[in-house]
């Protein structure tokens, strides 16, 4: 029996090294939890940061859609006066041809 018993002095030793360990692991985990801490606060910046994006591309999309229909716009007003102008003058023409 007397083989299992462990010296006060190896006992003590053992133990102040796993307090050691233990003191430099607390505080590897505790920069870590600053660490995730930090992460977590870019994390929301970076939600809030995408969700602003992503309604302002919303906003741009409707923009560009209205100025590429914009010249289409244009060309259906040129060509609804010049067909204007055409009926009015073939009209004026007909009546001409009438009164005489």
């Amino acid at each position: 029996m007397e083989a299992n018993v462990i010296a006060a002095d190896v006992c003590g030793a053992r133990m102040s090294m796993h307090a050691e360990r233990f003191r430099r692991d607390k505080e590897r985990l505790d920069k870590f939890e600053e660490s995730i801490a930090k992460l977590n606060e870019a994390t929301a910046l970076l939600t809030q940061m995408v969700a602003i994006h992503s309604e302002t591309q919303k906003e741009h999309t409707k923009r560009i859609a209205f100025l590429e229909n914009r010249p289409a716009a244009w060309w259906d007003r040129l060509i609804g006066g010049v067909i204007g102008a055409l009926s009015g003058g073939f009209a004026a023409a007909l009546v001409s041809l009438v009164v005489k």
